[in-house]
């Protein structure tokens, strides 16, 4: 079962009324203002009418603040009913013709998923948030929120992004990273580099030096083994030395070859769990 509880009636009027000003301004005003502009679009349409015409809108006014309760009776079919509420792609118009928001998902504080899962049969409890180059202001700050209180991280991404230089930095922002050295959780954080069952062997032997014709699971092993020192590299990578942890494990006998090594002695190695596409969708 899920519990969607969308968000109160003063923080979407601040939305709206922030969307509002950014418009008449031509788009000319601060990232927050613009944030609340794309959300305001997303439910309202574009060009938006003025604040007060939004907000006297009873298909939008009559769900903040409140929840609603859905069921069913595997995961696919509660992910389906779940999705208008948290996917960006999916449209909330029904086939009455009514009106209602274009989109629903603005409109979202969170959602809470409840059910026989694996991934949680021991009690863990799961959040995920937005990524952590969101730019929108109002997801940012859910974000923060919710690692405050959290008692480990997992970053989630593609395997093709996070095994390339600028993906791995844009995933592992030098003030998170700071944070984490300097508060001692580092052994709290760890990478899911999700579709490593997804490649082209060629282009994996290309971009790698492997010789040719290896086989794909080869393949898959060995970019799987240079994602974890990649993401390591870039981990350290402008970290004072004195926040860099003692030596865990060997260094990788192609760091230097690769001018990977950031510091001389450096042996951390970031836990990377390579998952296929669908053990992610499990995640």
């Amino acid at each position: 079962s899920a519990t969607v509880e969308f968000v109160a009636e003063e923080a979407w009027r601040e939305t709206v009324t922030a969307a509002e000003a950014h418009a008449r301004a031509g788009g000319d005003s601060s990232a927050a203002a613009e944030a609340s502009w794309e959300r305001a679009t997303a439910v309202y349409g574009s060009p938006l009418a003025d604040a007060t015409t939004l907000l006297a809108r009873l298909d939008v006014a009559e769900l903040l603040g409140t929840s609603r309760q859905l069921s069913a009776g595997g995961d696919a079919d509660l992910a389906d009913l779940v999705a208008p509420f948290v996917d960006a792609s999916a449209s909330a118009s029904d086939d009455s013709g009514d009106l209602s928001p274009r989109h629903l998902w603005p409109l979202v504080a969170r959602v809470h998923l409840r059910g026989p899962f694996a991934v949680t049969a021991g009690g863990v409890l799961l959040r995920d948030v937005p990524g952590l180059a969101d730019e929108s202001a109002s997801r940012s700050g859910v974000l923060e929120r919710v690692l405050e209180a959290a008692d480990s991280l997992l970053l989630v991404s593609s395997i093709n992004r996070a095994a390339n230089d600028k993906g791995a930095k844009s995933l592992l922002p030098l003030p998170l990273r700071r944070e984490l050295l300097d508060s001692g959780y580092l052994g709290d954080l760890a990478f899911i580099a999700s579709k490593a069952d997804l490649l082209t062997p060629s282009e994996v032997s290309e971009n790698l030096g492997l010789s040719a014709g290896t086989s794909a699971a080869a393949c898959a092993a060995a970019r799987n083994a240079f994602t974890a020192h990649t993401l390591t590299h870039w981990f350290h990578e402008g970290c004072p030395p004195h926040l860099l942890p003692a030596s865990r494990s060997p260094l990788f006998s192609g760091w230097r070859e690769r001018g990977c090594l950031g510091h001389e002695g450096l042996r951390f190695e970031l836990p990377v769990f390579p998952v296929s596409s669908r053990d992610a969708l499990v995640l």
